[in-house]
C-alpha cells in the first residue's frame, strides 16, 4: 500500500573517505514511490555522493493517490553542496505509466510541496538536459507551490544542450495544479543559486492553474530569487507560438491579487535575458476592484548588479480585471526593468498583443517599462 512504500527507492549517501563517486542511474522505471504520510523520493542524493549520471529514467504514479500528511515530494532530489557534476537527462517524470504516458493524479488530501528536480550541489557544474515533466494532475487542500527543477545551490547548466520540457508546446492543461486557498507558487524553472546558471532552450506550456473563484495561485515561467549569482536566461520558450491560454491563471480570484509571470528576476547578481519566447498567457482573474494589483508581466527585471534584455519576444498576454495602477504594478506589461542598477541594456526586443479586456477598463497596459 501508499502507507508502506519506502522513503526513497533509490538512496545515496557517502562518508568520510567512503564517497559515491561517478555512479550511474540509468533505464529504470520508479513508479508508486510516494508515500501517503511522509516526505519521499524515487532517487534520493545526498551527502558523500558525487558525479552522479541519472539519465533515461522514468518516474510515474501507476494509480491516484491522496496524501494523509502534508509532506514534500520530489521525483529526484540532490542534496550536496559538497558535491558536484551530477548530470540528469532525457529522464520522464509524469504519467502513470513509462514515458510520461497516461496522467499521474495527486488527490487533495493535502497540501503537498512538488519537485520534479531538484538541485542543491557545489560549485562543479552539474547539468540538467532533456529531461520531460508532464501529464500531471496535482490537487491540494490548501495553498503550496509546485515546482519542475528547483536550483538551490551550485553552478548548473539547464538545457544547454538539450532543451527540458515542463508541460508541452502545444495544447493546454498538460499540466494542473489545484490549490484551496490563496498563496501558492507554481513555478517552471526556480533559481535560487548564488552561483553561476545558464538556463536555456527549454519550454514551459500546456499549465493550468486553478483554485476557488475568490482566491489566487500565481504563475512564474522562470523565477530568480532576490539573491547574488551569473544567471543567463536565453533561448526559452514560456508558453506557445501556437495555442492560445496555453499558460493559463484560470481561477477568477475575485478577492485576491493574482500574478502571472514569463519571466521574473530578483537576482542582485548579473542577469541577461535574451532570445526567449513568452507568448499565450492568460491571468484569469476578474477582480473588479481598481486597487487590487493582479497582473501578467512577460518579464520582470527588479534588481541586479547588471541587466541584459535583449532580443526578446513577448506577445498574446490577456488579463481581463480593474487595476489601474500605474508603474510596475500595472495590471498588463510586456517588459519592466526597473531598479537602481547603473548598468543597464534593453534592446532589440518584440512587444505586441498586450491586452487588458475590462469592461470599461480605465487603467493602462505597457509595453515596456523602464524606470
Amino acid at each position: 500500500s501508499a502507507a508502506n512504500r519506502p522513503s526513497n527507492l533509490i538512496y545515496s549517501v557517502g562518508s568520510g573517505s567512503s564517497i559515491n563517486d561517478g555512479a550511474k542511474i540509468q533505464y529504470n522505471n520508479l513508479y508508486d514511490f510516494f508515500r501517503i504520510a511522509n516526505t519521499s523520493f524515487g532517487i534520493n542524493i545526498s551527502s558523500g555522493s558525487n558525479a552522479f549520471t541519472i539519465s533515461n529514467n522514468s518516474f510515474y504514479e501507476t494509480t491516484s493517490f491522496t496524501p494523509s500528511s502534508a509532506a514534500s515530494y520530489a521525483a529526484i532530489y540532490i542534496n550536496n553542496t559538497s558535491g558536484g557534476g551530477f548530470s540528469i537527462s532525457e529522464n520522464y517524470v509524469g504519467g502513470n505509466a513509462a514515458n510520461c504516458s497516461g496522467t499521474w493524479v495527486k488527490n487533495a488530501g493535502n497540501s503537498n510541496v512538488f519537485y520534479g528536480i531538484y538541485l542543491n550541489v557545489g560549485s562543479t557544474a552539474s547539468s540538467v538536459q532533456g529531461n520531460v515533466i508532464k501529464n500531471i494532475n496535482w490537487s491540494n487542500t490548501g495553498s503550496t507551490s509546485w515546482y519542475g527543477v528547483h536550483i538551490g545551490a551550485g553552478a548548473v547548466n539547464i538545457g544547454t544542450t538539450a532543451g527540458n520540457t515542463i508541460g508541452a508546446t502545444t495544447g493546454t492543461g498538460s499540466v494542473v495544479i489545484t490549490n484551496t486557498l490563496s498563496g501558492g507558487n507554481v513555478i517552471g524553472i526556480n533559481i535560487s543559486s548564488t552561483g553561476t546558471v545558464d538556463c536555456r532552450n527549454n519550454k514551459i506550456g500546456a499549465i493550468t492553474t486553478a483554485n476557488a473563484s475568490t482566491n489566487a495561485t500565481h504563475f512564474y515561467g522562470v523565477y530568480k530569487s532576490a539573491v547574488a549569482g551569473t544567471i543567463t536566461i536565453s533561448g526559452n520558450t514560456i508558453g506557445s507560438a501556437s495555442t492560445s491560454n496555453s499558460i493559463n491563471a484560470s481561477s477568477a480570484s475575485s478577492s485576491n491579487a493574482q500574478s502571472v509571470y514569463g519571466i521574473e528576476s530578483d537576482g542582485t547578481g548579473d542577469v541577461t535575458i535574451s532570445e526567449n519566447v513568452i507568448a499565450n498567457l492568460t491571468n484569469g482573474t476578474t477582480n473588479s476592484t481598481t486597487s487590487t494589483l493582479g497582473n501578467i508581466n512577460g518579464i520582470n527585471i527588479s534588481a541586479g548588479n547588471s541587466n541584459i534584455v535583449d532580443k526578446n519576444t513577448v506577445r498574446n498576454l490577456n488579463i481581463a480585471n480593474a487595476n489601474n495602477t500605474f508603474g510596475t504594478t500595472t495590471s498588463a506589461i510586456g517588459i519592466a526593468l526597473t531598479g537602481t542598477v547603473a548598468n543597464r541594456t534593453i534592446s532589440g526586443n518584440t512587444v505586441y498583443g498586450i491586452y487588458n479586456n475590462f469592461t470599461n477598463y480605465a487603467g493602462a497596459v505597457i509595453g515596456i517599462y523602464y524606470a
